[in-house]
């Protein structure tokens, strides 16, 4: 994590190994996925957030959030999400290959 001179928080690198598995409760059906990332998040001065998602990553939504994008998927490629101060998601820009993990579960 990165301070500014005041100790406000400006950016943060997040890196490391995460593996998860995945398991619909229904059939048994179980998958794993290596989503190490890295992410990158950014703080702006108005309390607004950029969190940037490389490599492979797992995100989930709720319904209405996002349109054009599963609600739980793993990207390879690029997502960034654009938060407002209150953390809402305003925006998400996604590049690279998706998988609609409920799809490949069911």
């Amino acid at each position: 994590t990165y301070f500014d001179d005041d100790g406000n928080p400006t950016r943060q690198i997040i890196n490391g190994r995460l593996v998860v598995e995945l398991t619909n409760l229904e059939t048994g059906k179980s998958i794993v996925y290596n989503v190490s990332g890295p992410g990158f998040i950014t703080f702006f001065e108005d309390g607004s957030v950029d969190v940037v998602l490389g490599g492979r990553s797992l995100l989930f939504f709720f319904p209405g959030e996002v349109e054009d994008l599963p609600l739980l998927f793993v990207n390879s490629g690029q997502v960034t999400l654009h938060l407002d101060p209150e953390g809402n998601i305003v925006g998400v820009e996604q590049v690279g290959e998706v998988e609609d993990v409920c799809a490949a579960l069911a």
